[in-house]
């Protein structure tokens, strides 16, 4: 919770010698500080402890992923510098992008879309690509602006589910 709250003397106060995992899924306090865009606090933790840049939770996301749910660019620049990939995937085979696709973080996804076009055409474990992501989230300035760059709506996934048909079954 310290590391969700951002305040480094605090996170400092309540810290113990077991920072590897919490108890929440596998997350590391770096998955939850960059989750919630805690910018200063992740630098201090990666620079304090830089062994959990790529420690993964019981997902399979690393740093990279929590920072995707929170949608904090500067913060995704800076961890790239690190040396981790942009390709990286979830346990599930999500990228970065499909997880900021299903939680609306448009600003996000322009950026990866304008920096990292590969990414848009990677499909996940269960053949869902980022325009399926984009119906699941449910944000329609970002699936136009995902078919604008020539996702087609009726990209099926292993299963045969569109995207459209993924927007109506949530």
């Amino acid at each position: 919770m310290a590391a969700s709250g951002g305040n480094i003397e605090l996170f400092q106060i309540l810290k113990n010698q077991t920072l590897t995992v919490s108890l929440e899924e596998g997350k590391t306090v770096v998955h939850s500080a960059c989750q919630h865009g805690r910018l200063e606090l992740c630098w201090f933790l990666l620079e304090s402890y830089p062994h959990l840049l790529k420690v993964r939770n019981f997902h399979g996301d690393n740093t990279l992923h929590a920072i995707a749910l929170g949608g904090n660019i500067q913060l995704l620049t800076f961890q790239l510098e690190q040396g981790l990939d942009i390709r990286e995937r979830s346990s599930d085979g999500k990228t970065v992008l499909h997880l900021c696709c299903m939680k609306g973080k448009i600003e996000m996804c322009k950026y990866l879309v304008t920096m990292h076009l590969e990414l848009l055409n990677i499909t996940d474990n269960d053949g869902y690509n980022v325009l399926h992501a984009a119906a699941w989230g449910g944000n329609i300035d970002l699936f136009k602006g995902l078919q604008e760059k020539g996702l087609d709506i009726n990209d099926r996934s292993n299963n045969g589910k569109t995207s459209t048909s993924v927007l109506y079954e949530w």
